[in-house]
């Protein structure tokens, strides 16, 4: 399947990855959907200043590179995520007005270079100034669609309740190729999906591959594609179980118990344990400093 991404915008803004579902699950770390980009959507308590997740067990000692670093702007909005786990770094520029203006993503080495560097502009806003345009330029060291120097043309429609998101390649001729097609449905009145159905053109084929992601409100609570289910259990607002299941037998692929919640003043989780199905255990851990400290009364 090809890297793609994904923008979408409600009030606030928000930037996902279709392929890359970060801080969700075991495979990574834990947000209730793909990548969301301000406090509330990342279902953050308070004014979060940095978060810095990380994980341990007793094989492996992870050290800074095998983190994720979260900045945080005074309005709750993310603006940086650093990252050297194989997921893409991302930067984001605002106007002085406070419009999004310029997107970055790409993949860090340990001196600090950035790698397949991929830089959007905004060239469209609708009435209510959210981006409805995005012009993307990879600098990438090899690209099989428009050479070293991909284009991509990102659009998105506002409906109600609900946004259209579409991806196009251009290749070298400057013909635009439709690549993704991706709707997001909201709880009415929310910034929070409901629903994301996704699809995405597969390559060296005619076809596209299909996903589904369907949200309750406290997160993330099963995803589906062509080939797998998985489920997600929450109590008191977190999750607590993961199960990966294939569809046509039931079989149980991967299945996680998330355990063990430590939080702070702000009621945000700190800490937790995830045990595999063999019984191996690694830790999670989340540092969260804050602009101003949290009402222990309000958790606000």
């Amino acid at each position: 399947m090809k890297s793609a991404y994904y923008l979408f915008f409600r009030g606030n803004f928000y930037i996902g990855l279709l392929t890359i579902n970060i801080l969700n699950t075991s495979y990574a770390y834990d947000i209730p959907y793909d990548i969301i980009f301000n406090t509330e959507s990342l279902y953050l308590k308070g004014s979060i200043k940095k978060m810095i997740i990380s994980k341990d067990n007793a094989t492996h000692h992870y050290t800074e590179f095998d983190s994720l670093s979260y900045d945080f702007d005074t309005k709750g909005m993310v603006t940086n995520i650093l990252s050297y786990i194989g997921f893409p770094s991302q930067q984001w520029k605002y106007s002085p007005d406070g419009l999004l203006s310029q997107h970055e993503s790409f993949l860090p080495d340990s001196k600090g270079v950035k790698r397949n560097l991929r830089i959007g502009n905004v060239q469209k806003y609708n009435e209510n100034k959210l981006p409805s345009l995005i012009f993307y330029t990879s600098y990438t060291e090899t690209n099989t669609i428009g050479g070293k120097y991909a284009k991509e043309i990102y659009s998105i429609d506002y409906l109600q309740d609900a946004q259209t998101h579409k991806l196009y390649n251009i290749d070298k001729s400057g013909a635009q190729h439709l690549s993704t097609v991706k709707t997001i449905y909201f709880f009415p009145g929310s910034n929070k999906p409901k629903k994301i159905e996704s699809q995405t053109e597969l390559p060296f084929s005619n076809g596209f591959a299909s996903k589904t992601d369907e949200y309750s409100l406290n997160g993330l609570a099963k995803v589906t594609s062509e080939r797998t289910v998985r489920i997600f259990t929450y109590d008191n607002g977190v999750v607590t179980r993961e199960t990966e299941k294939v569809p046509e037998t039931n079989k149980i692929i991967l299945e996680f118990q998330y355990k063990d919640y430590v939080f702070d003043d702000c009621k945000n989780w700190i800490k937790r344990t995830i045990v595999d199905s063999t019984g191996s255990a690694t830790d999670e851990t989340r540092i969260i400093s804050y602009y101003k400290p949290c009402s222990v009364e309000t958790n606000k």
